[in-house]
C-alpha cells in the first residue's frame, strides 16, 4: 500500500514497506488516520507517533518516535491547525480504494474541504426541494390524466349508445357490423334503420381524422341525417342521394371553423323484393358478394360532404338475390394488413385488398363466423394493438 507523507517542509510518497520509517522520521507528534474499507463498512484508525524520550517504548532507540493507537475521540489533532510540511500536528487520511494509496490532506485544505461538503449540502437540499416539486407535479399529471382517462371513457360508451343496439331484422334481410375503434372513440358511423314495413336505411360514414373532433362531427351528422318526409298525412321515403344531399348541405351550412369533412355510403333495400339503391359521397365503393358468381363493387361515386354546398349523389339501383351478400366499409380496413417490403425500406406499407382475400374465402360460412374470421386475422397483423385509423364493416344479406 502506497504512502503520500509530508515533513521537513515538503512531502514525499514511499512505499508501504516504509510506510513506518517515513512516520517515525518525518511525523514525529502528527496524528496519522489510517482507514481500511471494505464492501460493508468502513473502518478508520487513529495512531499519533510520539518519541521515546516521552517515556514512551518505541523500541527504536532513544529518541526514536513509535506509533500508539488512540481512540478517535480522544484525539483533537483530526482536525489540527498547522499547514503542509509544518511541524505542527497533521492529518493523514486514508481511503483503501482501487490504486490502494494513502491520500495526504494538508491541514490548510480541511477548510476548502468543509467548504465544498457544504456547498454539496446545499446542491443536496436544492435537489430534494426539486424532486418534490417533480412529485407534486407528477401528482398533478396523474390526476389530470386520469381524468381524461374518465371522461374519453365515458366519451367512448356515449358514442356506442347512439350506435343501433340491435340490428333490424327484417324479413329475408339481415344486418351484422363490426366496429373498432382506433382509440376511445371513433370517427367512423354506422346506422340501420327500419324506415316502414317493407323497407330498411343503412348508413356509414366516415369523418375525417379519428379520435375526438372526428367523433363528434359523426355525432353532429347522425342528428342531420335525414331519410323520409313526413306530412300531416303521410310520408316519404327520401332516396340514398337526395339523403346524402340534404346532408351535406347541413353540414356545409354549419361553416365550420375547419377543414372537416367526410364520406359516406347510404342505402335503402326493400326486404321483400331485394331491391336496393345505393349512393356514395366519396366513400370507398360497397362490396356486392352474389351467391354464384364473381364478387364486384358497385360503381357508385360522389363528392365529399361538406365542402361543396350544391353536390349531388346519384342512386345506383341492384337487386340482391338469396344468398347474396353486400359489404360496406370504411378505409380502416384497408390499413388493418401491413405488407412486407424489401429489406432496408423503413415505410410502412399496407395490403389495401388482403381484407377481401380473408373475407371471400370465407363466404361460404355463415356472416357471424366471416366477421369473427376477419377480426381474428386483423388481431394477427403487426401494430394491431395501435391501430392506424378507425374500422368500421357492415354486412347484409339475403337469406333463403
Amino acid at each position: 500500500m502506497g504512502v503520500i507523507a509530508w515533513g521537513k517542509g515538503e512531502a514525499c510518497e514511499v512505499a508501504g514497506g516504509e510506510c513506518r520509517r517515513v512516520l517515525e522520521e518525518c511525523c514525529a507528534g502528527w496524528v496519522v488516520r489510517l482507514a481500511r474499507v471494505s464492501r460493508v463498512r468502513t473502518e478508520h484508525a487513529i495512531y499519533r507517533t510520539e518519541s521515546k524520550s516521552d517515556g514512551k517504548d518505541g523500541g527504536q532507540g532513544e529518541g526514536a518516535p513509535h506509533l500508539r493507537l488512540v481512540r478517535e475521540e480522544d484525539c483533537d489533532a483530526v482536525a489540527p491547525t498547522a499547514g503542509f510540511g509544518s511541524s505542527g500536528p497533521g492529518v493523514i487520511a486514508g481511503r483503501r480504494g482501487e490504486g490502494k494509496q494513502l491520500a495526504a490532506i494538508r491541514t490548510g485544505d480541511l477548510a476548502e474541504v468543509a467548504k465544498q461538503i457544504e456547498e454539496l449540502t446545499a446542491e443536496n437540499a436544492m435537489l430534494r426541494a426539486e424532486v418534490h416539486h417533480l412529485r407534486r407535479r407528477d401528482d398533478t399529471v396523474r390526476y389530470t390524466m386520469t381524468r381524461i382517462d374518465e371522461e374519453l371513457r365515458l366519451a367512448a360508451k356515449l358514442q356506442r349508445d347512439f350506435m343501433p343496439r340491435d340490428l333490424p331484422a327484417l324479413g329475408r334481410v339481415r344486418f351484422h357490423s363490426l366496429f373498432r375503434p382506433a382509440g376511445y372513440v371513433s370517427g367512423d358511423l354506422y346506422d340501420v334503420t327500419r324506415l316502414d314495413e317493407r323497407h330498411v336505411g343503412f348508413f356509414v360514414a366516415d369523418a375525417v381524422g379519428h379520435g375526438m373532433p372526428a367523433a363528434l362531427l359523426t355525432m353532429f351528422m347522425r342528428q342531420a341525417l335525414q331519410t323520409k318526409e313526413i306530412s300531416k298525412s303521410s310520408y316519404r321515403l327520401l332516396r340514398p342521394g337526395e339523403t346524402l344531399s340534404r346532408l351535406n348541405s347541413v353540414m356545409v351550412e354549419q361553416d365550420l371553423s375547419q377543414a372537416t369533412f367526410a364520406t359516406a355510403v347510404c342505402g335503402v333495400i326493400n326486404v321483400e323484393t331485394g331491391a336496393m339503391m345505393v349512393a356514395s359521397a366519396g366513400h370507398p365503393r360497397a362490396l356486392l358478394i352474389p351467391r354464384n358468381g364473381p364478387a364486384r363493387e358497385l360503381m357508385t361515386d360522389g363528392s365529399l360532404l361538406g365542402i361543396f354546398p350544391e353536390s349531388t349523389f346519384e342512386d345506383v339501383s341492384v337487386v340482391l338475390q338469396p344468398g347474396d351478400r353486400l359489404v360496406l366499409y370504411t378505409d380502416g380496413v384497408e390499413v388493418a394488413f401491413p405488407k412486407t417490403e424489401a429489406d432496408g425500406d423503413d415505410q410502412l406499407h399496407f395490403d389495401g385488398d388482403k381484407w377481401r382475400e380473408v373475407l371471400l374465402a370465407m363466404n361460404g360460412e355463415s356472416a357471424e363466423s366471416m366477421l369473427l374470421g376477419l377480426s381474428a386475422e386483423i388481431d394477427a397483423q403487426v401494430g394491431s394493438l395501435s391501430p392506424g385509423d378507425d374500422l368500421t364493416l357492415i354486412l347484409l344479406e339475403m337469406v333463403e
